[in-house]
C-alpha cells in the first residue's frame, strides 16, 4: 500500500507493507530499480482467464436487444468512443453509473468526478455545475439516475440563468434500481417501494428552457451522442430509456456482498 493519507493505516485492511509516499514517486524509483523477477506462468494464466471471462461480460450486455427500450451498455459504448479527451464525467449514486466503469475510458486527469459507496445520490448534477464553472474549457457530463435527478432537478434553472453548458444524461429505469435488483435476488423477489413513475423529462426541462432529446431505442443512439456531445450555449439534457431488470457488467457475487 503506497498512500499520501496517513487515515490509510488505519483502516482495517491487513497489510503486508506500508508506505507513507507519492504514489506516482513511488512508481518511479520502482521501474529503476532490476527487479529481476520472473513470469509467474500460473498467475498470468490466471489473469488472462479473468479477463476472457469479463469480455464475455461485455459482449453479452452489448447483445441485449429491448422493445421500447435502449441498450444502455450499448449507448455509453458509443458515447466513450465520442467523447473529447479532455471531458469531464460525474457520476452520482446508482447502479448506472456501472455502465461508465466497462465502456467510457477517461483519458485525462480529473477526467472523472464521483462519490462511490457513500450513498451520495443527488451528488452529479450540483457537481456538474461546479466542475464546469471551475473548467470552463472542459466538456462536463453529468451521468444520474431518474431517481437521483429528481433530487436536483430544479437547479436546471440555476445552469439557464447562469449559462453552464453542462450536459446530463439521464438514465432513466422508473426504479431505484439497486434496492429493486437486491429485493429480486436478495428478498424472494418481494418488489416493494423500489418502482416508481416520473414527470415527463422533456417537458420538464423545456419548462426551464432547457434543450432536451430523449430516445428509446437503440436505432437512436447515434444521433442521441451526436447531440449531447456537440457544443452548446447553454444545457442540454439526454434522457435514455432503458429496462429495470437491465443489469450492467459486474461481478454481482462481490456486490451483494455489499
Amino acid at each position: 500500500m503506497v498512500n499520501l493519507d496517513p487515515l490509510a493505516e488505519k483502516k482495517p485492511i491487513p497489510y503486508t507493507l506500508y508506505f507513507y509516499g507519492d504514489a506516482v514517486d513511488f512508481l518511479k524509483k520502482l521501474l529503476a530499480i532490476d527487479l529481476n523477477i520472473k513470469l509467474d506462468e500460473d498467475w498470468y494464466r490466471e489473469l488472462e482467464g479473468l479477463r476472457a471471462s469479463w469480455n464475455t461480460l461485455l459482449e453479452e450486455a452489448l447483445s441485449r436487444k429491448y422493445q421500447g427500450f435502449v441498450n444502455p451498455s450499448k449507448f455509453f459504448q458509443e458515447l466513450g468512443k465520442a467523447l473529447p479527451r479532455e471531458s469531464v464525467m460525474v457520476g452520482g449514486q446508482g447502479m448506472h453509473i456501472v455502465y461508465t466503469f466497462s465502456f467510457v475510458r477517461i483519458k485525462a486527469v480529473r477526467g472523472y468526478l464521483a462519490a462511490f459507496n457513500l450513498g451520495a445520490m443527488g451528488f452529479a448534477f450540483p457537481a456538474a455545475l461546479g466542475a464546469k464553472l471551475a473548467l470552463p474549457e472542459r466538456d462536463v457530463y453529468a451521468v444520474v439516475g431518474d431517481g437521483e435527478f429528481m433530487m436536483t432537478v430544479q437547479d436546471l434553472e440555476t445552469a439557464v440563468r447562469e449559462k453552464i453548458p453542462v450536459k446530463v444524461i439521464i438514465v432513466n429505469d422508473n426504479s431505484y434500481r439497486v434496492l429493486y435488483a437486491r429485493q429480486k435476488a436478495q428478498k424472494m423477489g418481494r418488489v416493494f417501494g423500489t418502482l416508481h413513475t416520473n414527470p415527463d423529462f422533456v417537458k420538464l426541462a423545456d419548462a426551464f428552457g432547457v434543450e432536451v432529446m430523449s430516445i428509446n431505442s437503440d436505432e437512436e443512439i447515434s444521433k442521441a451522442v451526436k447531440y449531447i456531445t456537440e457544443k452548446s450555449e447553454g444545457p442540454r439534457v439526454l434522457e435514455i430509456k432503458i429496462h429495470p431488470d437491465d443489469l450492467p457488467p459486474m461481478n454481482i457475487e462481490a456486490a451483494l456482498r455489499f
